[in-house]
């Protein structure tokens, strides 16, 4: 039996019991005057308590839906501020040129406690933008991609540095951060052989610690 279903029995129960009694006082109250005086004023306080509870219920119910309403409009605003947030962040990376993004790639490394950390960029770089030297003494090759919203990152790009990042830098650890996106192709094939893709969300998250660094 369900929580309606119960009221629904208590408030039968109730009313078999109302009926019972204004019967008996119809039929007994002449002769039982007293008793039947006390049980009238029983009745009606029953029916003021029971009056006091629902309107109790009642307040209780409406008080529970604006606590819930409350919290769900807390948590909408807190997710519409972080990625207000992250569209600032990502504002910032697409005005820069590709130079100026991979240095910005090194300093994040830099602030989040990377070592060694060099920008290594540039015509034949081998799939290496970035290498340094992770918190927990990996070696860490990333390559940028600083692309516009629609321009998304293939799978072919993640062959490269999949054909290099561990042969020639000896990476333990190899990442793409975008400021775009990636293919499906590119997610399923670095999937597969154990590359980081970073897009523009988690380049954002990265940059205002909101989300976790590339290495986490």
């Amino acid at each position: 039996m369900n929580r309606a279903q119960r009221r629904l029995a208590v408030r039968g129960l109730l009313l078999v019991v109302v009926i019972g009694v204004l019967d008996w006082l119809y039929n007994e109250g002449r002769a039982h005057a007293a008793v039947a005086g006390l049980l009238l004023t029983l009745l009606l306080l029953a029916g003021v308590l029971a009056g006091i509870g629902w309107w109790a219920a009642r307040m209780v119910k409406a008080r529970r839906a604006r606590e819930r309403e409350l919290v769900r409009l807390e948590e909408e605003a807190q997710r519409r501020w972080a990625r207000q947030r992250q569209l600032r962040d990502l504002q910032v990376f697409l005005a820069m040129d590709p130079r100026e993004f991979e240095e910005s790639l090194a300093e994040l490394c830099r602030r989040d406690g990377c070592t060694f950390v060099r920008v290594v960029g540039g015509s034949g770089d081998l799939g290496a933008d970035v290498i340094a030297r992770t918190p927990d003494g990996r070696v860490m090759v990333i390559q940028a991609k600083r692309f516009g919203p629609r321009n998304r990152v293939g799978s072919q790009a993640v062959q490269i540095v999949n054909g290099t990042a561990r042969d020639q830098h000896g990476a333990d650890l190899a990442v793409i951060v975008t400021t775009s996106s990636f293919t499906r192709q590119a997610r399923e094939f670095a999937g597969r052989v154990g590359i980081v893709l970073v897009d523009e969300q988690g380049l954002a998250g990265w940059a205002n610690q909101s989300g976790s660094a590339p290495w986490n």
